[in-house]
């Protein structure tokens, strides 16, 4: 018993073999997709017209706005014209001069209204006592069609029209228009909008082999415009007789405008229809492909699909920087089990790569910046060093007190602050020190200021980065026959896209040499140029050097940048990132 139990096990454990598994799914699943494909088909079918109607609806919403929008406008040129009420009244005149001058104006405003509403065939104006037709057209009306709206208007003005009509629609000649009229004591005013013109307004363009179709119908559903294809333009007859010939048509209705008309939209429904039939095609075609998926998703839910989860969600852990993570599942087949050894094997080597490289650009960036750092101080202590024995030679007891004093306090900053970065209020002390120690040296001859905001005194920035540039100054630019004006300010501004730490240095002394300026502001194939470092020059190696630390503790290029000011000054920037790349 303990031995067939043990087989059990063992079999039960063993990796499953997927061909004999996919066979026995295939016959499980068979009755379930069945209903599904059927399902599915008639979902579709559901999904299709309300897709259709939606989409009909949006068009029919586009349209009536349009539509509306236009007639609108065309409305406000009417009212505007009929405003002339005292030139519409000379148009009656029985002075012909004072006729024709209000004619001669009349037709200006017409002139005009057509330029600015291009929704419009044509404006009329006439006066019944004195008929001469006032017609402003388009380039959609012809002299032929001009001749046929003035027979019309001619007809209209003897007949009993009321004070203010609404839009209605009329044939004239061949065409199909929308007119609305006013009188005004013995003038008649009218606007015209030809099918034509319907069209250009809804922007509407028809495509071959296409049956969607749209109507504009008045208020008893008599069919006024068609546009689209589906057949020659029924106009004239009502939306029902249309309904009855085409029974398999969709028809919908969009929101009435003037309170008489309305844009019905009609579609063929052949697309609907054709998927209705394309069901048992899908039945039969995709019978065994889905069967065939029902199984793969079963199956590899648990053997594929849940092992693939848990290796994403471990890539998810690694993306947020979590190299301890690793993947467990129980593996039922031999490949998967290999693949979850490897992939942990796998990040167990790049965690002890990415470490090993980590700590060897630390090792690499600290050894770059003390070598660096060893190259500027030097050369401060011999600056302090030699000014002190010049006081001694002078017999400045007081002086040398204050001095060495003040260098006390310089030199425990320095090492105490170490490599990295300090507030920025510890550094401007530190150059106040420093500063301090030149007026013994320099009295009378530089004034300085510095203007640091209370909420930047807290910013980060790199240690001694504003005393090496103190420091160039006094070598390269004071003397004790000059006077120089020292002006440090800090801001915080855009730049590159990132807000930063923006540090400004002017000073009114003699320009940075155009060497030393393309040098510093050429960012171009830098890396390539660090092993050109000067190695002499007006304050050449201090400059670069203060370039290369930037470089390095901050990962990028461009934040230290020198111009000339004229007549006679210079001003030097440093773009201080929030965060560095050590």
């Amino acid at each position: 018993m303990i031995v067939r139990g043990e087989m059990k096990r063992m079999r039960k454990n063993r990796p499953v073999k997927l061909g004999k598994y996919m066979i026995g799914l295939l016959a499980l699943f068979l009755s379930g997709q069945m209903l599904l494909i059927i399902l599915f088909g008639n979902l579709s079918f559901f999904m299709a017209q309300d897709r259709e109607s939606r989409l009909m609806q949006n068009m029919l919403d586009v349209y009536t706005h349009d539509l509306r929008t236009a007639l609108n406008k065309i409305d406000g040129d009417l009212e505007s014209i009929i405003g002339y009420t005292s030139t519409l009244r000379l148009l009656s005149s029985r002075t012909g001069l004072e006729r024709v001058k209000a004619q001669q104006k009349i037709l200006t405003t017409l002139q005009e209204k057509c330029a600015t509403t291009q929704e419009v065939d044509a404006y009329a104006v006439i006066s019944s006592q004195y008929p001469r037709l006032l017609l402003q057209r388009n380039a959609n009306i012809s002299y032929t069609e001009m001749r046929e709206i003035s027979s019309y208007i001619f007809s209209a003005v003897e007949s009993e029209e009321p004070q203010i009509s609404q839009w209605t629609s009329t044939v004239i000649g061949e065409r199909n228009y929308l007119i609305r009229g006013y009188r005004f004591e013995q003038t008649y005013i009218a606007a015209l909008l030809s099918e034509d013109k319907v069209r250009q307004i809804l922007a509407y363009e028809e495509q071959e082999g296409d049956t969607t179709a749209f109507y504009v119908v008045d208020q008893n559903d008599h069919i006024l415009f068609q546009l689209g294809n589906g057949g020659e333009t029924r106009n004239g007859i009502t939306l029902s007789m249309c309904k009855e010939e085409l029974p398999w048509a969709n028809f919908y209705e969009g929101d009435e405008m003037e309170n008489a008309y309305r844009i019905i939209g009609r579609t063929g429904g052949e697309g609907i229809f054709d998927f209705s039939v394309l069901n048992v095609v899908i039945l039969v075609i995709m019978t065994s492909s889905v069967l065939f998926t029902l199984w793969f998703s079963s199956f590899t839910r648990r053997e594929i699909l849940k092992p693939i989860n848990v290796l994403a969600q471990a890539s998810r852990e690694i993306q947020r920087g979590n190299l301890e993570v690793r993947p467990s599942y129980p593996a039922g087949s031999v490949e998967m089990g290999e693949v979850k050894t490897a992939y942990n094997n796998m990040l167990q080597t790049i965690l002890e790569m990415k470490m090993e490289r980590y700590e060897r650009e630390l090792e690499i960036k600290d050894a770059e910046l003390k070598y660096l750092h060893m190259q500027l101080k030097p050369h401060y202590f011999l600056n302090a060093l030699s000014t002190i024995n010049s006081m001694a030679y002078q017999h400045q007891d007081d002086n040398i007190q204050i001095f060495i004093q003040a260098f006390s306090r310089n030199i425990r900053y320095m090492f105490r602050v170490g490599l990295h970065t300090v507030r920025l209020e510890e550094e401007a002390e530190n150059v106040g020190d420093y500063l301090q120690m030149q007026r013994l040296l320099y009295d009378n001859c530089f004034y300085e200021y510095m203007d640091i905001p209370e909420e930047l005194k807290d910013y980060q920035v790199p240690q001694m980065i504003l005393h090496t540039f103190m420091e160039n100054i006094f070598k390269h630019v004071i003397s004790i026959d000059s006077f120089v004006t020292i002006l440090i300010r800090a801001l915080s501004e855009e730049h590159e896209g990132e807000r930063m730490l923006k540090l400004e240095i002017h000073t009114s002394s003699k320009h940075f040499e155009n060497g030393i300026l393309e040098q510093i502001n050429d960012n171009k194939k830098e890396e390539e140029r660090w092993k050109e470092a000067p190695t002499g020059g007006s304050g050449g190696i201090g400059l670069f050097h203060t370039k290369k630390i930037l470089r390095i503790m901050y990962g990028r290029t461009g934040l230290l940048f020198l111009e000339n000011v004229e007549p006679d000054g210079t001003k030097v920037t440093i773009w201080i990132p929030e965060r560095g790349a050590m």
